[in-house]
């Protein structure tokens, strides 16, 4: 029986989305400055497309959480995503 490989977890690339709020990655005592800046700019990201489907009437059930990611970036000195 083949044994599939497993890849090892490299720290917010999963947890990204799993954060109640954009601060609790602030507070996340084990995610570095870079990680905490990835998964707050995938987190902005995020809303950002949230907010734009929005705009165009498709509606995804989930409000938009852009303006407390924002918060949390420029707290962590996290540049906005162009």
């Amino acid at each position: 029986m083949p044994v599939e490989a497993t890849v090892p977890n490299d720290g917010p690339s999963e947890s990204q989305t799993n954060y109640e709020a954009p601060g609790l990655v602030l507070k996340d005592p084990t995610l570095s400055p870079a990680e905490k800046s990835k998964a707050l700019k995938t987190l902005e990201q995020d809303s950002r497309e949230l907010a734009a489907a929005s705009n165009e009437g498709m509606a995804g059930g989930e409000p938009t959480a852009l303006s407390e990611v924002l918060r949390a970036e420029a707290a962590l000195d996290v540049p906005p995503v162009a």
